[in-house]
């Protein structure tokens, strides 16, 4: 049963191309449900599953937005998952062993247990948003050193070294993106949430709603080196951090940490401490 969300031409282009392939070339008996959030919601999976009990579908294929990956990944009752992004947030977000967004104005669907992400079949992202797509590598694999949870700088090294080449190909930008995904943490065990996430799932559907979730995530790289470079040497030239993403809002650092509050009260999840975020935050308005 495939997903599909539409949030531009490519998107539209996948869902079309995903539906003749499994429908008129490997003959599968197929229905489709169409999103019509920005972001997955409870009746979202009711009315999937729904569809999917009429025809008997026991296998999920999410295929184009993001929306449509954290959809496919709630579903428990699915046989087997199919993840086929064709954006670069996409591609982040089937990476990702949870949903990527919550937003308090709907009722959303979060799914709390660790879910396997499936079978993740690679479409071609748009290209010109793949340095965007290395700067939000950069900002999470940032946090991650930062807050402990791996000491691994491959990331960082890679996500480097492809912004710095300005030729990188669209396949290692996605490998780079499968590996972000998969390192974002939920705050749901012993380990903080990625501030990246927080900020992200927070802030993205109200403050920063004017700003894509990548291009959100790609505009902490500069905050996050600002606020952390007493405690790490990251040793970034400025070039490379004035030519990151920005994402400004006139709202204030309180109103914006209300926000993070609320999204961490409704997923039960544990944040980094309120000082740190401050300070993250302040580099993200212009009303402090």
């Amino acid at each position: 049963m495939p997903l599909n969300g539409v949030e531009n031409k490519q998107v539209d282009e996948a869902c079309r191309w995903a539906r003749f392939v499994v429908q008129q070339q490997m003959g599968f008996r197929t229905v489709v449900y169409h999103s019509q959030h920005s972001f997955p919601t409870v009746s979202d999976q009711q009315q999937a599953f729904e569809m999917a009990s009429r025809v008997g579908a026991s296998t999920v294929a999410a295929v184009g937005s993001g929306s449509a990956m954290d959809l496919a990944k709630s579903m428990s009752w699915a046989e087997d998952r199919i993840l086929m992004p064709a954006t670069p947030t996409a591609v982040l977000v089937a990476g990702s062993s949870h949903s990527l967004f919550y937003d308090l104005a709907e009722d959303t669907l979060v799914p709390m247990e660790r879910k396997g992400g499936g079978t993740v079949a690679l479409m071609q992202s748009k290209t010109d948003q793949l340095e965007e797509a290395l700067y939000a590598c950069l900002a999470i694999a940032i946090d991650n050193l930062f807050q402990g949870t791996s000491n691994d700088s491959t990331i960082v090294d890679e996500a480097l070294r492809m912004i710095k080449e300005k030729t990188t190909k669209v396949e290692d930008a996605e490998a780079l993106l499968i590996r972000s995904g998969q390192s974002l943490r939920y705050g749901l065990d012993e380990n903080n949430r990625s501030i990246p996430l927080a900020i992200v799932s927070s802030l993205v559907t109200n403050e920063l709603s004017s700003y894509s979730a990548m291009g959100v995530m790609a505009s902490l790289v500069s905050s996050l080196v600002n606020v952390l470079q007493d405690m790490y040497s990251f040793g970034f030239d400025k070039e490379l951090l004035d030519a990151a993403p920005r994402a400004i809002t006139s709202s204030s650092i309180d109103s914006m940490l209300a926000h993070i509050r609320d999204n961490q009260g409704a997923t039960g999840c544990y944040d980094v401490s309120e000082e740190i975020l401050r300070k993250v935050l302040q580099f993200h308005t212009v009303n402090s």
